[in-house]
C-alpha cells in the first residue's frame, strides 16, 4: 500500500486532529512546564561548569535523559491513558474523509511520536546547541558537530519507538493499555538484573543514551 496524496492529507488531518487532542491533556502540559524548567535548570548548570568543556556538554546530555523518561514519560502516558477515548473522533474523522482503517490506525502512533519529537527534541536540540557554543568558545572536538546531529537522531528512535509501544499498548488490552505498557517497559528491565541480556526496552535507551555521554565525555 503506497501513501498517495490522496491518502497523505487525510493521514496528516488525522495525526493534526489527535496531537491537538493530546496536547490539551493535563500531563502533556504539565510535562510542558517541566521541560521549561529543566531547561533553565540545565542552562544555569551549565554557566555554573564553564571552565570545563566536558562538564558542559555532560550537562546537556544528561538533561537529554531528564527530558526523555520525565517529559516524554509523561506525554506517552496520557496518549495511552486515553488513546481508546480518541479513536471515536479519529473514526468519525476516517470515515468522513474515506480513509483506510489501516492509516486510521497510523494517527495516534505519529502523532504521539510527533509529540514526542516536538517537546523532548526542542528543548534537548537547544540544549545541546548552546553547549556546543559554551564549550567551542575555548576548545574544538569533533564531537560537537557529531551531537548535534546524534542528539536529534536518539530523539527521533525514542520517539517512533514509543509511539509504537503505545500503540502496541492499546491494540493488546483496549481496557488497560497503561497496565500493558508498564508490563512491557518494567518486567523485563527487572529481568535484567538476573538475566543481564535480556532485551529491554528502557535498557536498550539507556544505552543509546550512554554512549551519547560518552561522546560528550571525550570533548
Amino acid at each position: 500500500m503506497s501513501l498517495s496524496s490522496s491518502v497523505r492529507q487525510p493521514l496528516l488531518g488525522l495525526v493534526r486532529l489527535y496531537a491537538g487532542e493530546l496536547a490539551l491533556q493535563k500531563g502533556v502540559r504539565r510535562a510542558r512546564w517541566l521541560a521549561g524548567a529543566l531547561a533553565i535548570v540545565t542552562v544555569l548548570s551549565m554557566l555554573v561548569h564553564l571552565e570545563t568543556a566536558a562538564d558542559v556538554m555532560l550537562t546537556a546530555i544528561e538533561a537529554l535523559g531528564w527530558l526523555s523518561w520525565l517529559v516524554g514519560g509523561a506525554v506517552v502516558w496520557s496518549a495511552v491513558r486515553n488513546w481508546k477515548t480518541f479513536q471515536e473522533p479519529l473514526a468519525d474523522m476516517a470515515r468522513e474523509r474515506g480513509l483506510d482503517p489501516t492509516w486510521r490506525d497510523l494517527a495516534a502512533p505519529l502523532a504521539l511520536a510527533r509529540q514526542l519529537a516536538v517537546m523532548i527534541g526542542l528543548p534537548a536540540l537547544l540544549l545541546t546547541t548552546l553547549s556546543v557554543a559554551l564549550a567551542s568558545s575555548t576548545e574544538f572536538a569533533w564531537a560537537y558537530p557529531a551531537l548535534l546531529v546524534l542528539v536529534p537522531g536518539y530523539v527521533i528512535v525514542f520517539a517512533l519507538g514509543f509511539g509504537l509501544l503505545g500503540y502496541l499498548s492499546a491494540k493488546l488490552a483496549p481496557d488497560a493499555p497503561t497496565s500493558v505498557l508498564l508490563c512491557i517497559l518494567v518486567i523485563p528491565h527487572v529481568c535484567r538484573e538476573l538475566w543481564p541480556y535480556t532485551p529491554s526496552v528502557i535498557g536498550f535507551y539507556e544505552w543509546l543514551w550512554s554512549e551519547l555521554a560518552h561522546l560528550g565525555a571525550s570533548v
